[in-house]
């Protein structure tokens, strides 16, 4: 009598791969996300020095822009050095990047009412408040990887 003959294991392809990557668990080292994290923090810097037509103080431009692109480096940093372990202090970062993006919205809702009236360069203002909108959906992004970590927390 014949054995039947067994399948050989299937490879994925390339393409399955990268969705197994991007989906993996919270384990897995987050390239993608650390690398994001300093584009972003570099790219909320940039209204400080290329004001896009939108003149203000540069106390304020320090606030709005600097101090929170600060943050989002310094935790991006932080969290390539310790290879972002633990879980829980990479929750913590996921939520003050949030925080952080959350004070540029609160702080550009002015300027982006006055683009939207003419008040203000249009062009200027969207790119003032498109790097606030970037740090928020990074500490959203962020804290979502690592929603695991707060939820052992509440058991």
């Amino acid at each position: 009598m014949a054995t039947p003959k067994k399948a050989a294991p299937s490879r994925p392809s390339p393409a399955a791969k990268g969705r197994v990557a991007a989906a993996g668990p919270a384990g897995t080292f987050p390239s993608v996300l650390l690398a994001a994290g300093l584009v972003i923090g570099l790219y909320a810097m940039l209204p400080a020095i290329f004001t896009g037509g939108i003149h203000l103080r540069r106390s304020v431009e320090i606030v709005d822009h600097v101090v929170p692109a600060v943050v989002v480096l310094f935790l991006t940093v932080v969290a390539i050095v310790k290879g972002a372990k633990p879980e829980s202090l990479m929750l913590a970062s996921g939520v003050v990047i949030l925080l952080a993006g959350f004070w540029m919205i609160a702080t550009h809702l002015g300027l982006a009412r006055q683009g939207l009236n003419g008040q203000a360069s249009r062009a200027g203002a969207a790119f003032h408040c498109s790097t606030a909108i970037a740090v928020a959906a990074l500490g959203v992004a962020w804290a979502w990887r690592y929603r695991e970590a707060g939820e052992g927390a509440t058991s």
